[in-house]
């Protein structure tokens, strides 16, 4: 019942020069799921919501990852040998990361080469870029692999425990890819001699992990509730170098009480006013100023309740929901996350924003857009100067994963019967009942934007698909 973002926000190559990004989402959802400002609370949104923030892994071709002086595999080869040289704590620490680094950075190259090859319309450049990636997976493995008997002879059980949890993790990492790749080829029934040797691939590693005892085997007969969560936790461990510390708290806390305490004094000035009128007018004992008293405490809670609900609303306009500080290993202040959320009505959405709106229509009826809810989240982070984590590293990378499941309770049921005429008569098929959320993401930077539209399909059992559109 979620949907997935990745946000990156690269870093400047002048680490001494401060960067803003901003990231405006705009979500438009049918009327029909009755959701609104009334029945769906800021409070409900962050439910619903979950963050990480992480540096982005370095982006390295496949071929790269081994090759050079300055390669990810030739870092932690000399990590090694220092180990081997000197066994102290910093030594094992630089291990430890260069491990961590090698193994995020193999899974973002092939991330990034399927990418490239599903994108690929020629049927021989994409052979050609199976074939590197066959060519250059293995060989990353084999490379790696290879380092195990200098662990050995070091006779470091942390480190030899360490190269072990992340051998695992590879094996996995590249099966995974493999499998991800298979079923975009397979699907246009292409390359069958490198479908093969990629189903050959896999198998290997199946049984290079059988061969080693290592737990994460799939099998009929096995407990893979088990498998699945040690395969989760070894994603923890080997990319817990790349998640950042934060500290989230409720921004203007004490700007918003003093709002509130004005509101209240607002109130009292209206209902203290009548009260000495009314003294004036009617004396102290009498029955008009008895009733004037009363009436002017009944509106003074109603003006109470308006102006915070007035004084609300002009204090999200300056300040977010929310302001995380992000901090380094180091546990220095690297950066600054802003988040914030409303629902916004049509005529105060931007022009490019309803433009795009309108460009995504499923049908030509204005009725689709024109009774849409919107919800706008902003989120806003800030990089300080002098950012030394980011030495290595590109940038900060959002990940935001954003649960449906509150705004599916009025959909319809999954299916629904419709009926049509055929030469035979009446008949009657069941057809999926889906609905459309669509989102456009806007993200500006130094003055420039890019808007991103996409297609969320959904049904009361969940998320059938995501589009990009444009």
């Amino acid at each position: 019942m979620a949907f997935e973002m990745k946000l990156e926000f690269p870093a400047s190559k002048d680490k001494h020069k401060p960067q803003d990004f901003k990231v405006e989402m705009y979500l438009f959802m049918p009327q029909s799921l009755d959701v609104n400002r009334q029945n769906y609370t800021r409070q409900d949104f962050y439910r619903a919501l979950k963050t990480n923030i992480r540096l982005t892994t370095p982006d390295y071709l496949l071929g790269k990852i081994v090759n050079g002086e300055k390669s990810p595999f030739s870092r932690l080869n000399n990590s090694i040998e220092q180990l081997a040289d000197v066994r102290d704590s910093n030594s094992f620490d630089e291990y430890e990361v260069q491990v961590k680094r090698m193994c995020s950075i193999f899974g973002s190259s092939m991330r990034h080469l399927i990418n490239h090859i599903n994108g690929v319309k020629s049927y021989d450049d994409k052979k050609v870029l199976v074939n590197e990636f066959i060519l250059q997976s293995v060989k990353v493995r084999e490379k790696f692999k290879g380092l195990r008997p200098k662990l050995n002879i070091i006779n470091n059980n942390k480190a030899f425990k360490l190269f072990k949890i992340a051998d695992e993790y590879q094996s996995l990492l590249l099966e995974k890819h493999i499998f991800v790749l298979l079923e975009k080829l397979k699907k246009k029934d292409l390359l069958k001699e490198q479908i093969e040797q990629l189903i050959e691939i896999a198998y290997n590693e199946t049984q290079y992990r059988k061969k080693m005892s290592y737990p994460s085997i799939v099998g009929m007969k096995q407990a893979n509730q088990d498998v699945l969560h040690r395969n989760s936790m070894l994603k923890k461990q080997i990319e817990s170098n790349l998640f950042l510390n934060t500290d989230t708290r409720r921004e203007a806390v004490l700007a918003e009480q003093i709002l509130f305490a004005v509101a209240a004094g607002i109130a009292m000035v209206f209902a203290t006013g009548v009260a000495f009128l009314s003294q004036m007018v009617y004396g102290r004992l009498s029955m008009p100023f008895f009733i004037a008293l009363v009436i002017s405490y009944m509106f003074k809670d109603r003006i109470k309740e308006l102006m915070r609900l007035y004084l609300d609303k002009k204090h999200k306009k300056f300040f977010s929901d929310y302001k995380t500080t992000i901090f380094n290993n180091g546990n220095k202040k690297m950066g600054l996350l802003k988040e914030s959320f409303h629902f916004i009505k049509k005529r105060n959405l931007p022009d490019d924003i309803l433009h795009t709106r309108k460009q995504m229509r499923k049908t030509d009826l204005d009725i689709e857009i024109l009774t849409e809810k919107v919800m706008l989240f902003r989120n806003q982070i800030s990089l300080f100067e002098n950012r030394e984590q980011l030495e290595d590293f590109e940038g900060i990378t959002q990940i935001l994963r954003f649960n449906i499941w509150d705004l599916t309770q009025k959909m319809d049921d999954p299916e629904k019967e419709i009926y049509y005429v055929g030469k035979r008569g009446l008949k009657q098929i069941n057809v999926n009942r889906v609905y459309y959320f669509n989102l456009i993401m806007r993200y500006s930077s130094e003055g420039q934007s890019v808007i991103k539209a996409y297609r969320i399909t959904a049904s009361k059992q969940g998320i059938k698909r995501v589009e990009i559109i444009s």
